[in-house]
């Protein structure tokens, strides 16, 4: 499959999933409490760990080796099995120390039901990572879609007759659950397992093949989740659970539009791309690059200016706190999409230890903000600080892609994001002009201001002439040198 596909089916999985959880947690966010999601969110960080050790750099290593036969495949499934069942006993045993942490007694009874989740999850990395790697990108989308689906309409209803947090375990374990099922089947990695025969010795070649590769791109990810989840642990044990719930509320709402967009494009950029030169990479990296600044940008200005009907509108209420903490990641959002495809470009380079640097400094920069926001504010304080982080990181990755690995000039590259950020000017301008609407109808307001910022967003496309780069004989060239 090409690139051009890849993206088509990997948008389709994307957003259809992205729709479906985005339905599923307005729901949930209407029936349970801050405190239910809080309490969640801060076992979900453990989870999100777990997942992390139990990837070991394997999947990205099996889609970008050419040479991996079936032999390999089945040693890599056995060890995920034995791996995922260490794994989620540790888990259990980790959240009955978390109990102390968060004085709290729920935790162990939680990690009881979501070692079921770490388990499916380290099983399901090589049959996924399989289908990635022979662009079965159609088959992916129909099962991250149904999951979705199925497990939200079940985490509904136990909402809905009293199981409170625990609809979240549920919505949690079933959407894993599907999608492994659905892995297994449609990469037929059971015809696989019946019809190779391997003996112990036959590990250490299969290893050789990946080991370079999987060691620095599971650094990376080791690194990376530290750093990005260090907030939510402090957050939970210092300022509580219920600011924990507003924060994770903003944050994982700014990550909607930043996983419905980077995860389009990354698996089909390491299928499609890796191998291929420099130049070739490097002139889809600048591309790829424009097309989000012209989206990205004004969806940041659109959020800021809305949050407050964003929230209400889908929240309720009761999650007004969130607002001004919204506000602040809003402002991230084009940087963390393009931040979010930009490590897609290490593995496509074949380059994971440079992947793997770039991941400690990234660290070291978000860890200080973190740390300096929690120390000196609230949470308000803290976004606004992690914020900053993120501004810094995204010059960091871009330096290691563009300069470091690719060669290119940087300054050449800064280019294509004067235009974007002219018309993201022009709806700060217009929206700074007309003052706050006066509209009862809060879904009234936000048509009224989606209405006014693709005015706005046409208008400036026309004055920048950037419109070009959105006309549909140009996108076509996308995927090529």
């Amino acid at each position: 499959m090409d690139f051009k596909k890849g993206v088509l089916f990997s948008l389709i999985a994307q957003y259809s999933s992205f729709f479906f959880q985005l339905v599923t947690g307005v729901i949930l966010s209407r029936i349970l409490s801050p405190e239910d999601f809080g309490k969640v969110a801060a076992i979900t960080v453990f989870i999100t760990f777990f997942n992390t050790i139990s990837n070991l750099g394997i999947g990205g290593a099996i889609i970008y080796n050419k040479e991996i036969d079936h032999k390999d495949l089945t040693i890599y499934f056995y060890i995920t099995i034995v791996l995922a069942s260490v794994l989620a006993l540790a888990f259990i045993v980790t959240t009955y120390y978390l109990d102390t942490y968060y004085f709290d007694n729920d935790f162990y009874n939680m990690g009881v039901y979501l070692s079921l989740n770490v388990f499916l999850s380290t099983i399901s990395i090589v049959p996924l990572s399989q289908l990635q790697k022979q662009g079965h990108f159609k088959q992916i989308a129909y099962i991250v879609s149904l999951a979705a689906l199925i497990s939200g309409i079940i985490s509904i209803g136990s909402a809905m007759i009293g199981l409170g947090y625990q609809s979240l375990l549920i919505l949690t374990i079933c959407n894993t659950l599907i999608q492994f099922l659905g892995y297994i089947l449609a990469s037929k990695l059971g015809t696989v397992l019946a019809d190779s025969n391997f003996v112990l010795k036959d590990m250490v070649p299969s290893f050789r093949k990946i080991s370079q590769f999987s060691f620095y791109n599971f650094g990376f990810h080791m690194v990376n989740y530290f750093s990005r989840n260090l907030d939510t642990l402090l957050i939970g044990r210092f300022f509580g659970r219920e600011s924990l719930g507003f924060y994770d509320k903003a944050y994982r709402l700014m990550q909607y539009p930043v996983q419905a967009i980077g995860p389009i494009f990354s698996p089909v950029i390491q299928a499609t791309y890796g191998g291929k030169s420099k130049e070739e990479i490097y002139t889809l990296y600048e591309r790829l690059t424009h097309i989000l600044l012209l989206l990205g940008i004004p969806l940041s200005v659109f959020s800021y200016f809305n949050s407050e009907n964003i929230i209400y509108l889908m929240y309720g209420s009761q999650w007004g706190k969130t607002i001004p903490v919204f506000k602040v990641f809003s402002c991230t959002i084009w940087l963390q999409i393009i931040f979010n495809i930009s490590g897609a470009f290490f593995l496509a380079a074949g380059d994971t230890r440079r992947f793997f640097y770039f991941g400690i400094c990234n660290a070291g920069v978000i860890v200080s903000s973190i740390l300096i926001g929690v120390l000196n504010s609230d949470i308000v304080g803290l976004s606004i600080w992690v914020s900053m982080g993120y501004i810094v990181g995204l010059f960091l990755i871009q330096y290691f892609v563009i300069s470091l690995i690719l060669k290119k000039n940087m300054y050449s590259f800064y280019r294509i994001f004067f235009k974007p950020a002219i018309i993201g000017f022009i709806i700060i301008a217009g929206f700074s002009s007309i003052g706050k609407e006066h509209f009862d109808s809060i879904s009234t307001r936000l048509l009224f201001n989606i209405i006014f910022t693709i005015i706005l967003y046409l208008l400036g496309l026309y004055l920048t002439g950037e419109y070009k780069s959105l006309k549909i004989n140009n996108l076509h060239r996308f995927g090529k040198p």
